[in-house]
C-alpha cells in the first residue's frame, strides 16, 4: 500500500499520478471502509477510513499481509470462509451484522464482489462495508410514521370493515356497546345485535368487573392498554386478551374504540412454560446430574446446585465458561475441547457428548459423562448449549468390576449344568466348556461344527441344520432357539435345547455365535407321559372300546418313551388268580406260563405286590427268593429285573398289577420309581373308570329289570312344557290306561280324578310348588281307567328347582293301592268282630265274676254268717255256754271278714302307680303264700319298670293274677313260677305250674282264658299255652314296649 507522502508528493511535483497512486488516492477519499482482499484472504489495499473505523471500533492496526480474519471473532470465521469461498468462485455476495458499540447497537451493511485482472480472472474479493444504522433507524422512524397515518386514515373503516381482530365502540356515559366489527361478532358468539343490547360489563369475568368499573369513573382521556384481561364468551368460557383503548368521539358522543388481541394461546404458554421453569429448578435440585447452560452471545452460564454435590465447588462460582477447560484433566483435556469445538463449529451437528475426568474441590478428579444439546440460529449459527453432566466414576468401577466378572464368568462356565460354547464362525473354532463332558460324555475337543452335525438324530438332522444356516443368513436375526436330539457318548440320544446369541460386524455377517446346550430329556418325558395320559383317558372315556384296547395303547405308549422297557398288566380273579390282560412286547410264551398262577408271599413280583399290596422292586430275578418258583421261565425268556405295583381300587380291593421288565439287572431311582407311581396310577384310573362304567350297566339292566317287575308307574313332569312321560308298562298297571298320548297333558290327567279328590290333589300341588325348602310330597286319589271304573292310586314324587329356586320339574312313581284299600276295608271289618268278640267276653266274663262273688257270698261267707247267728242265739239262751258260743262267733267273724277282704282285693285295681308293677305282683305273691295252698315264686328286673306304660303294667298284673287264680282253683297246683324278661325290642312273660295240666285240644276255652287273651290282644301281644295232662302248664306271652292298648 502506498504511503499517504507518497501520495501528496506526487501532487506537490506536478508529475502524472500513476495508476497505483491514483486508485489509492481514490480508495482514500471514500467514506465507507474499504478491503483488497487476495485468495489467501490477506488484505492488500484498504482505506484510511478503513484503518481508522478498525482501530476505532476494533482495536486492531491494520497490517500489510494481515489475514481479514483476525479482524472478527472466532464464531464468525467459519461463516465468513464460507462467503470468501463463494465470491471467489464468481458469486457476489451482501451481508449485514449487527455490532454492539458502546453499549448501542451498530449496524453494518458489507458487499462482497470478485477483484478480476485484465484477463477477467479472479484474483482476489473487493469488499464494501458501510454504517448504515442512521438509515436503520430512518427506516423504523419513518415506519412507525407511516402506521401512525395509516391508522388516522383509515380509523374506522378499516376497524370494523377488514380488522381481523375484534373491534367495538362503547358509550363512556352508559357503558352500552355502539358498534362492533364482524370478527367480534364471531370471536364472541353474540349476533350483532346482542351486542348492541350488552353493556362492556356483560363480557367481563367477574374478577374484572370491579376493577373495570372503578377505571369508568375515572375517565382516561387517552390511550391505554390492558394486558392479559379476562372477557367471557356467549358460551361462558374464558378468554385472556390483550386491549388498545382510543378515546373517540363517535356521532357526537364520548366513546372509547377497543382493540381486542385474544392472547389466551400465549397466557397459557407462558404459563405452562413458568411451570416448565418451575419444574426444570425442582428436577435441577432433585436430578442426580449437574445441568448446564451456555450463552454462546452473552457468553453467560448457569449450573445447578447439584454441581455443588457433585464436584464440592459452588455452583454461582461457574460463571465463565471459559474456566471450564481448567478444570478436565490434562490426559483427556485437548480431546475434550476438540470434540467440543468441532460440534459448535459444525452447523449440522446437533448434539455433543463426551467422557472425561473432571477435577473436584478435594483435588480428586471424577469420571463424568458430559452430554449437550446445541441450539443454532437460523444461520447455523451455535447461540445456545444446554447440557447435563453425571458423576460415572461408579459406573467407571462397575465396568471394572464387570471385566473382573466376565473372568469370573468363564470359570463358571467350567461347572455351570449346560455345556456353554463359543464358535468362531470365521475361523470355523469351538470353544465348549467341560460341562459338555459331563452333559453327553464328549471331551471339549472331541465336537466341532462337523461332529456335531453328525451326532444329530437321523430324524431331525436337516431340520435342524437349516434352521441354523438360516438363521446366521439373516443379518438383523441374532438369536437361534432349537430342540433336537444329540447322540451321547453312550449311543443313547439326549434332547437338547440350544440357545445361541449372534455377533455380527457391521454389514449384518455373523462373526461369533456364543451358546448353551440344556439337556431337557426329563422335560420331554414328562410331556411325552402328559401326552400319553390324556390319550389314554380320551380313549378310556368311550365305552365301546374295550380294556384291553386302551390297555394295550397305553403299554405301547409307554415302551416308545422307554425304549429299553417292557411292560405288562395283569388282572386279579377270584382274589386269588393272576389273569393275564396285555403286554405288547412280553413275549407270549411268558404270559401262557405266568397266566393262572395264584398269588402269594412268594409268586414273584406281581404275584407277591398284589398278595401284600404294596410294590415290589425285583432288580435282578436270579438273586431275589420271591422268583424261587418262577426265575427258569424269566430266564427262557431273558428277563432280568421286574418292577411291579398293585392296582388298587379306591374301595381296598385289589384289581390287579403293573410290571416293567428289563433284560438286564436294574435297580430304579427315585425319578424311575416316581414314574412308575404315576403309570400305575394312570392303570388305576382307567380299570377304576371301566369297573364304574360296568356297574353303571349293570345298575342299569338292574333298574330296567325291576321296571317290569315292579308294580308302579314311573312318571316325569315337565313343568315348563306342562307335558308328562309315563313308562308304558306301569301305566296300564297303575292307570289302567293303554297310550300315554291321552293324559300327557296334565290338565287331560286331571279330568281322570275323582271329583272328589280333584281340589285335595290340586291343594297338595299347589303346596308344594309354592314352597321354599320342601320339595317331596304324597297323595292319595282315585283315577279312572280306560274302562270306566275308578283305581284307588298313592302317589308320591319330588320337585325339581332351578338355581332362582323356580320349579322345572317333577319325578315320582304311583301305585295301585286298590288291593290294599280292600284289604284296609276287610282288616277294619275283622277288628271290628273282634272287638264285638272282646266285648262279649268282657260282659260274659261280669257275669261269671257275678255268680262267683253270689257263689262264694252264698257258699262261704252266707253259710258262716248263719252258723254265728246259731253260736249267738245258743250262747244268749245257755249260759253254760255261752263263753264258748262267743269265741266259736268271734272266730267265725274272722274268717269272714278275710273272706270278704280277699273278694274285694281281687275286685279292686291294684295299687300299682304307688308301688308300681313289680311290688304289686309281691304283694299278691305275699297274700297267696300266706295261705300255704301254693307257692309263687317271681324272677324279674326292675328296670323294667322303666319299659312299660300304665296299661302295659295293668294288663300284666291282671294276666298274672287271673293266671294264679286259675292255678288254684282249677290246676291243683303247688308251685307256680313267673319270669318277666325282656330284650331290645320285645318283653317275654312266662307263667308256668306243676299242676294236673290238661289236654289244648279236648278242653273248652272257660272265661278265665278268654280274659287272659283278650288282655294280651290289646297289648299288641302274641301268647302260647303248653300243657299235657300230669305235666302241669305253661304260658308265654311276648308283647312289644310301651305300645298303647287299642280302645
Amino acid at each position: 500500500m502506498q504511503d499517504q507522502h507518497q501520495i501528496d508528493a506526487s501532487f506537490t511535483d506536478g508529475a502524472p499520478l500513476s495508476e497505483e497512486i491514483a486508485l489509492q488516492l481514490i480508495i482514500n477519499n471514500l467514506d465507507d471502509v474499504f478491503f483488497l482482499i487476495d485468495k489467501e484472504l490477506k488484505i492488500v489495499i484498504c482505506s484510511e477510513v478503513t484503518k481508522k473505523t478498525v482501530k476505532q471500533h476494533l482495536g486492531y492496526t491494520i497490517r500489510p499481509g494481515m489475514s481479514i480474519l483476525e479482524l472478527v471473532p472466532l464464531e464468525r470465521r467459519k461463516f465468513l470462509k464460507e462467503v470468501y469461498a463463494e465470491v471467489l468462485h464468481g458469486k457476489e455476495r451482501w451481508t449485514e451484522v449487527e455490532v454492539p458499540i458502546n453499549g448501542t447497537a451498530n449496524y453494518f451493511e458489507s458487499y462482497f464482489k470478485p477483484a478480476k485482472n485484465q484477463k477477467k480472472e479472479i484474483i482476489g474479493v473487493l469488499v464494501s462495508t458501510r454504517n448504515i444504522t442512521g438509515k436503520k433507524q430512518a427506516d423504523l422512524e419513518q415506519s412507525k410514521i407511516k402506521e401512525s397515518l395509516r391508522l388516522s386514515e383509515q380509523q374506522y373503516r378499516t376497524l370494523f370493515d377488514s380488522n381481523p381482530l375484534p373491534c367495538w365502540i362503547y358509550d363512556l356515559e352508559t357503558q352500552k356497546f355502539l358498534e362492533v366489527n364482524e370478527a367480534a361478532i364471531k370471536h364472541y358468539g353474540y349476533t350483532h345485535d346482542e351486542f348492541l343490547q350488552l353493556t362492556i360489563f356483560d363480557i367481563q369475568a367477574e374478577e374484572n368487573i370491579e376493577k373495570l368499573k372503578k377505571r369508568t369513573i375515572n375517565r382516561v382521556q387517552k390511550t391505554y392498554s390492558l394486558n392479559n384481561w379476562q372477557h367471557k364468551l356467549k358460551d361462558g368460557r374464558i378468554i385472556f386478551v390483550d386491549l388498545r383503548i382510543n378515546c373517540i368521539n363517535y356521532h357526537g358522543k364520548e366513546a372509547n374504540l377497543v382493540v381486542a388481541h385474544d392472547v389466551t394461546p400465549k397466557v397459557v404458554t407462558e404459563n405452562e412454560l413458568r411451570k416448565s421453569n418451575e419444574r426444570f429448578r425442582l428436577a435441577a435440585k432433585a436430578s442426580s446430574e449437574a445441568l448446564w447452560e451456555w450463552d454462546v452471545i452473552t457468553k453467560e452460564a448457569y449450573i445447578s446446585s447439584t454441581y455443588t454435590d457433585m464436584m464440592g465447588w459452588r455452583a454461582d462460582e461457574f460463571r465463565k465458561f471459559d474456566e471450564w477447560y481448567d478444570y478436565i484433566h490434562p490426559d483427556d483435556k485437548e480431546e475434550t475441547i476438540r470434540t467440543y469445538q468441532d460440534a459448535i463449529d459444525n452447523p449440522k451437528t446437533e448434539r455433543w457428548e463426551k467422557e472425561y475426568r473432571y477435577l473436584k474441590s478435594d483435588g480428586s478428579y471424577a469420571y463424568v459423562n458430559d452430554k449437550a444439546v446445541i441450539l443454532r440460529n437460523n444461520k447455523g449459527e451455535a447461540i445456545k448449549v444446554t447440557g447435563a453432566l453425571q458423576n460415572i466414576t461408579e459406573q467407571k468401577r462397575i465396568e471394572a468390576e464387570l471385566k473382573k466378572s466376565n473372568m469370573r464368568f468363564q470359570l463358571a462356565s467350567r461347572a455351570a449344568s449346560d455345556a456353554i460354547y463359543e464358535w468362531d464362525i470365521i475361523a470355523n473354532e469351538f470353544y465348549w466348556s467341560d460341562s459338555l463332558q459331563s452333559l453327553f460324555g464328549y471331551h471339549p475337543s472331541e465336537v466341532n461344527i462337523e461332529t456335531w452335525k453328525e451326532l444329530l438324530h437321523p430324524a431331525e438332522s436337516q431340520k435342524t441344520i437349516q434352521s441354523l444356516e438360516d438363521t446366521l443368513a439373516h443379518p438383523r436375526k441374532k438369536i437361534w432357539n432349537q430342540e433336537y436330539r444329540l447322540k451321547r457318548a453312550d449311543g443313547k440320544f439326549s434332547y437338547v435345547l440350544e440357545r445361541g446369541f449372534i455377533v455380527r460386524d457391521e454389514e449384518g455377517k455373523a462373526l461369533r455365535m456364543i451358546g448353551s446346550l440344556q439337556d431337557i430329556s426329563d422335560r420331554k418325558f414328562h410331556e411325552q407321559l402328559l401326552s400319553l395320559e390324556r390319550s389314554i383317558l380320551e380313549l378310556s372315556a368311550n365305552p365301546g372300546i374295550e380294556l384291553k384296547e386302551v390297555v394295550d395303547k397305553l403299554l405301547k405308549g409307554i415302551e416308545e418313551i422307554h425304549t429299553h422297557s417292557i411292560t405288562s398288566v395283569l388282572l386279579l380273579k377270584d382274589d386269588k388268580i393272576i389273569e393275564h390282560l396285555a403286554s405288547p412286547s412280553l413275549p407270549p410264551g411268558y404270559a401262557e406260563a405266568i397266566n393262572g398262577t395264584p398269588i402269594g408271599a412268594a409268586a414273584g413280583s406281581c404275584g407277591t405286590a398284589m398278595f401284600l399290596k404294596k410294590p415290589v422292586i425285583t432288580s435282578d430275578i436270579d438273586k431275589d427268593p420271591l422268583w424261587s418258583k418262577y426265575k427258569h421261565i424269566a430266564a427262557r425268556f431273558g428277563l432280568k429285573a421286574c418292577w411291579a405295583l398293585p392296582i388298587i381300587h379306591s374301595s381296598g380291593k385289589v384289581l390287579g398289577s403293573f410290571a416293567i421288565y428289563h433284560k438286564t439287572p436294574q435297580i430304579p431311582d427315585n425319578n424311575e420309581l416316581a414314574t412308575v407311581e404315576r403309570l400305575r396310577n394312570i392303570l388305576r384310573i382307567v380299570m377304576e373308570n371301566r369297573w364304574s362304567l360296568q356297574e353303571i350297566r349293570l345298575a342299569n339292566e338292574r333298574f330296567d329289570i325291576m321296571m317290569m317287575a315292579t308294580h308302579d308307574l314311573i312318571w316325569d313332569w315337565n313343568l315348563e312344557t306342562n307335558f308328562v312321560y309315563r313308562e308304558g308298562t306301569g301305566l296300564k298297571k297303575v292307570f289302567g290306561v293303554e297310550k300315554n298320548e291321552t293324559i300327557e297333558n296334565i290338565n287331560e290327567w286331571i279330568k281322570r280324578l275323582h271329583p272328589d279328590d280333584v281340589q285335595k290333589v290340586k291343594k297338595v300341588m299347589a303346596h308344594i310348588m309354592n314352597a321354599v325348602h320342601e320339595n317331596n310330597f304324597d297323595v292319595e286319589y282315585r283315577f279312572r281307567r280306560d274302562d270306566g271304573t275308578y283305581t284307588f292310586v298313592y302317589d308320591r314324587g319330588v320337585l325339581i328347582r332351578n338355581k332362582e329356586g323356580k320349579p322345572i320339574r317333577m319325578i315320582g312313581a304311583a301305585q295301585d293301592v286298590s288291593e290294599r284299600k280292600r284289604l284296609e276295608k276287610e282288616l277294619l271289618n275283622n277288628e271290628l268282630e273282634h272287638q264285638k268278640a272282646i266285648n262279649l267276653a268282657t260282659v260274659e266274663t261280669q257275669e261269671q265274676e257275678r255268680s262267683e262273688i253270689g257263689k262264694e257270698l252264698h257258699d262261704n261267707v252266707n253259710q258262716v254268717l248263719t252258723t254265728t247267728k246259731l253260736y249267738l242265739d245258743l250262747a244268749i239262751s245257755n249260759p253254760e255256754l255261752r263263753d264258748e258260743m262267743v269265741l266259736k262267733s268271734n272266730k267265725n267273724i274272722i274268717n269272714v271278714i278275710n273272706e270278704i277282704r280277699q273278694l274285694s282285693r281281687s275286685l279292686m285295681n291294684p295299687s300299682i302307680g304307688d308301688l308300681g308293677l313289680i311290688d304289686s305282683i309281691h304283694d299278691l305273691i305275699e297274700n297267696i303264700n300266706l295261705t300255704r295252698k301254693l307257692h309263687v315264686s317271681l324272677q324279674s328286673k326292675s328296670e323294667i319298670e322303666d319299659l312299660l306304660d300304665k296299661n302295659q303294667k295293668l294288663t300284666i298284673f291282671r294276666i298274672i293274677q287271673e293266671a294264679l287264680n286259675n292255678a288254684i282253683k282249677h290246676a291243683k297246683a303247688t308251685k307256680v313260677s313267673i319270669k318277666i324278661l325282656y330284650n331290645t325290642t320285645m318283653v317275654e312273660v312266662v307263667i308256668e305250674d306243676n299242676g294236673i295240666g290238661f289236654n289244648l285240644q279236648k278242653v273248652k276255652k272257660g272265661a278265665g282264658l278268654k280274659n287272659i287273651q283278650n288282655r294280651i290282644y290289646l297289648i299288641n301281644g302274641t301268647h302260647n299255652i303248653e300243657s299235657a295232662p300230669s305235666k302241669g302248664s305253661k304260658i308265654i306271652i311276648n308283647f312289644p314296649f310301651k305300645q298303647n292298648s287299642i280302645s
